[in-house]
Parts: structure tokens; C-alpha cells; sequence
């Protein structure tokens, strides 16, 4: 069986052979991987290298399962470590800001504390000039106004005389103007529908005019007119 002999020893996996109840030692057992005697032996044989690989698995996992735990127990650690460095570090800052901005909060009060002295005391300065230049304004307009009251009291009496003497002449002029007056020195008015005539411009033949004299009226018909 040269054929079965080459394939057993050129096939990719193991060949076990058991034969079993063979007096002389075939070619096949000689190329086999493994060579037991009966079938049954192969089957403990098989039986016995799958718990020999089983347990190595359970070995390998709970080894791999050991060191991952200690990876994560180390790494925790770390972290721990960290945060705790993290958070002593932090709370430093905040503390060294906290009193940073304490310190800088107290400059600014005496800062605006000291302004607010200078402008209380310049506007104090400022108002007590202000109210000796008002008392300065104030004294100098009311001597102007007294010298003022003193000027139409002293003029009053000749801007009085003044005043009735240009009245008299503004009445007599009235009184010369006045169209009764006018009138009693002889001139007459002419009207025409109630308004006075100033020219023959304004007149047509036939018209009808009305004379005013100091004493009565007369009334004419226009029948001729010269320019």
C-alpha cells in the first residue's frame, strides 16, 4: 500500500493510526505522527491532548485575565495619583487667583477711595469758588441795578416833561388833521359810494357824488369831466 503509505505521510494534518490486532508493524504506522495500538488507545490519546490543550487555554485566560487585572489595578492607580495631583493643583490656582483677585479688589477700593477724596475735594474747592464768584455776580448786578433805580429816579421827572410836551405836539397835529377841523377852515370832501374822491380818474359821466361841508352836504351828477 505504497499510495496509502505516500498520502498518510504527505497529508497537512497528523495521521494517527490504531490499527489494532496487527502482529508485524505496517509501512503507515511507520510514516503515522502517532501509532497506538488499538482505536480506543487513539481516542484516549485525542481525548487527552484536548484536555491538555483545554486546560493550557484556561491557564493562558487566567493568566491573561491576572495580568489585565493588574494592568487595570496599576492604571487605576496612576489615574488616582493624577487626579489627585490634578485636583491639589488645581485647588492651588484657584486659591493663588482667589487671593490675586483679593489683593487687586482691595487696590481698587483704596484706588477709587483715593479719587473719589480728590474729587470730592476738588468739587469742593470748585463750589466754594462758585458760590464767592455768584456773591461777586450777584453784588455787581445789584449795585448795576441800583445805579440804574438811581438814574430813572433822578431823569424821571424830566423824562416826564419830555414825554407830556411831545404828547401836546402829537395832539395838536391830530387836532390840526382832523377832517372837522379841516373843514371849518373851508375845504369840503367829496364821496363817491361812501369813499372819498382824489381824482377825476375815479369818476364817470353820470356818476352820483356827494359833497361834505363843515355845515351839510350836497349831492351832484356828474355831466362833465376835465382831466
Amino acid at each position: 500500500h505504497f499510495s496509502l503509505a505516500s498520502s498518510v505521510a504527505t497529508f497537512p494534518l497528523p495521521v494517527i493510526t490504531g490499527i489494532g490486532h496487527a502482529t508485524n508493524e505496517t509501512v503507515v504506522e511507520l510514516v503515522a505522527h502517532s501509532n497506538k495500538i488499538t482505536p480506543t488507545e487513539v481516542a484516549y490519546f485525542l481525548l487527552q491532548h484536548v484536555h491538555q490543550f483545554i486546560q493550557r487555554v484556561s491557564d493562558a485566560t487566567t493568566a491573561l485575565m491576572e495580568i489585565a487585572q493588574l494592568m487595570l489595578e496599576g492604571e487605576n492607580q496612576m489615574l488616582g495619583q493624577l487626579a489627585d495631583r490634578l485636583s491639589r493643583r488645581t485647588t492651588g490656582l484657584i486659591a493663588g487667583h482667589q487671593y490675586r483677585l483679593n489683593r487687586s479688589g482691595l487696590v481698587l477700593e483704596k484706588e477709587l477711595k483715593s479719587r473719589n477724596l480728590h474729587q470730592l475735594l476738588k468739587l469742593s474747592g470748585f463750589a466754594e469758588k462758585l458760590d464767592v464768584s455768584l456773591r461777586m455776580a450777584f453784588k455787581r448786578q445789584e449795585m448795576i441795578l441800583s445805579g440804574y433805580s438811581t438814574s430813572v429816579v433822578k431823569s424821571s421827572p424830566r423824562l416826564l416833561v419830555t414825554a407830556h410836551q411831545k404828547m401836546g405836539g402829537v395832539e395838536e397835529k391830530i387836532r390840526l388833521l382832523d377832517p372837522v377841523n379841516i373843514l371849518k377852515r373851508g375845504f369840503s370832501i367829496t364821496f363817491r359810494n361812501g369813499k372819498p374822491i382824489k381824482s377825476t380818474v375815479d369818476l364817470l359821466t353820470g356818476d352820483k357824488i356827494e359833497t361834505q361841508y363843515y355845515q351839510g352836504k350836497t349831492t351832484s351828477i356828474i355831466q362833465e369831466l376835465e382831466p
